[in-house]
């Protein structure tokens, strides 16, 4: 790929079907939500959804899923690390899981912090 020209590069396009847009009303509402946090252990520590469950994406690269619940939404920093973990999930046959495309950055709920 890095010796074609950009022009000869095709690109997938990103499927945001998945993907629940941050905002104030979200955050009121997140109750409604289970929230998989698959960020870091230190990432995790410093501040995450209050609520929200800890399984970082090594674990999933690893085939150790979660108990997923209908409404769930995975998140991570800024949405990467959430986008690759809801493609693992999805291939193995997880259907009811959403990702927050742009992460905890922009989060505006409750936070909490610690283990």
């Amino acid at each position: 790929v890095c010796s074609l020209a950009p022009a000869a590069i095709s690109l997938p396009k990103l499927d945001l079907s998945c993907a629940i847009p941050v905002n104030a009303n979200f955050a009121k509402d997140a109750a409604d939500y289970q929230f998989i946090d698959v960020r870091e252990a230190g990432e995790w520590e410093r501040g995450h959804i209050e609520g929200a469950l800890h399984w970082p994406l090594s674990r999933l690269k690893e085939g150790e899923f979660p108990e997923i619940l209908e409404n769930s939404v995975i998140y991570c920093q800024s949405g990467m690390r959430s986008l690759q973990a809801l493609k693992l999930l999805k291939e193995n046959g997880f259907s009811a899981v959403n990702h927050l495309p742009e992460g905890f950055a922009t989060w505006a709920g409750a936070v909490a912090r610690g283990k």
